[in-house]
């Protein structure tokens, strides 16, 4: 069946899709602070797990180019990005009205090397979707991103920069679409989903959410079409372990 657009095709046993894997050796070594549940090591162990099983060798690997202040500022505020660059656990408390202001504390908590982690995460989904726009991947991987809940203007969920949304106006550069499809398959550990109350059938669920563009750019919401998207990008899922 004709679908058009650049959606990934049917293919035989004998073509290979061309894969693009974003990590940093650095990331995992992030903290964010005693009995958070955020634990940017697990994109390590995850790294392990993949190099052990020798998928390292059938990708491409790639270490994320740092986003640099105007391409986090392609959704996010000046100010905001000008705080998380500046901020560090010796100068917090000197900050507390901008603490609150942008959403930054327990939840989302000052630790040592905040504003690299989040040019590292968000480089690595950037840079997954230039590989798909210029056609050197069919699909990219990013481990490090998938940190949606970040807003505009303050932190929020764990999140303090929105990978995804600077990754869909990438696309949005050689796709003209209307709505993207967001998909998010959250693993859940045995513990985490008994503390949860949910059964083991709900071990791994999946959740999708359709984004309408115009939340995200008034101007390229104007661009309307079929949604075909190659890929999304792979998240590093905290648990309550």
């Amino acid at each position: 069946m004709e679908t058009g657009g650049n959606s990934l095709k049917a293919t035989g046993p004998e073509v290979k899709r061309r894969v693009a894997y974003f990590y940093d050796p650095e990331v995992g070594n992030y903290y964010y602070g005693q009995g958070h549940p955020m634990k940017p090591h697990r994109i390590r162990m995850a790294h392990a797990l993949l190099v052990n099983y020798g998928l390292h060798h059938k990708m491409e690997v790639l270490r994320p180019f740092l986003a640099r202040d105007r391409d986090l500022c392609r959704f996010h505020a000046d100010d905001y990005v000008a705080f998380l660059r500046a901020v560090t656990p010796e100068t917090q408390q000197e900050q507390q009205k901008a603490l609150k202001r942008f959403n930054v504390g327990e939840d989302c908590p000052v630790f040592d090397g905040l504003y690299t982690f989040c040019q590292t995460y968000a480089g690595g989904s950037v840079g997954g979707a230039v590989k798909l726009n210029h056609g050197h991947s069919d699909i990219a991987i990013n481990w490090a991103g998938g940190l949606h809940h970040a807003k505009k203007c303050e932190a929020s969920g764990f999140c303090y920069v929105n990978d995804i949304v600077l990754a869909i106006l990438e696309l949005l550069k050689f796709h003209m679409v209307s709505l993207v499809l967001q998909l998010l398959l959250i693993p859940f550990s045995p513990k985490c989903v008994d503390a949860c109350g949910a059964s083991s059938s709900e071990l791994f669920s999946g959740k999708t959410f359709w984004s309408n563009i115009k939340a995200l750019s008034d101007e390229e919401a104007t661009r309307a079409a079929d949604v075909h998207v190659d890929l999304f990008f792979s998240r590093s899922v905290c648990t309550c372990v």
